[in-house]
């Protein structure tokens, strides 16, 4: 199984894969590693990652392929976290997905091309999942030791 986690900037969603990788014994991959490493300035980083991504859309794609040795229509036993391309997030749904939505209340959109991204995603999913078969699951949350407790209380197995 890929488990895909998305959610805005500060919500979580590293640290919650990370868990839940650890508890599943699952590989872990943030979305945005690529693009950390080469920038450490937040606006920055949110710059160059527009740029990379209107130079090449796969460009993410490519790295985490590359990082793990194999093609996506592989991944399995994977929880990767942080997509804001629309483009690359639908390439990794399939009836071997299941999509977590973390939404922590109160907790603004970083900018414009997080909002963009994720609203993309969001208003998307309803409509793929009856043609892909995968599922999700949206988490609303308050503070971070109430999302940790999801992952206890969720029955997640491996």
């Amino acid at each position: 199984m890929k488990i895909l986690i998305i959610g805005k900037t500060k919500s979580g969603k590293t640290t919650f894969g990370q868990n839940l990788a650890n508890k599943l014994n699952y590989e872990f991959h943030s979305m945005s590693e690529m693009f950390r490493n080469l920038e450490k300035d937040n606006q920055l980083l949110t710059n160059n990652s527009l740029s990379l991504l209107q130079e090449n859309w796969n460009c993410n794609i490519n790295y985490i392929q590359n990082k793990f040795n194999k093609k996506i229509e592989n991944f399995d036993n994977i929880i990767l976290e942080g997509f804001r391309n629309p483009y690359e997030f639908f390439k990794f749904l399939d009836q071997n997905t299941y999509v977590i939505i973390l939404n922590k209340i109160n907790l603004d959109y970083k900018d414009n091309f997080e909002k963009d991204g994720l609203d993309a995603i969001l208003f998307s999913l309803k409509f793929l999942q009856n043609q892909l078969g995968f599922k999700y699951k949206k988490i609303f949350y308050h503070d971070y030791e109430e999302l940790n407790k999801s992952i206890e209380l969720s029955g997640w197995k491996k």
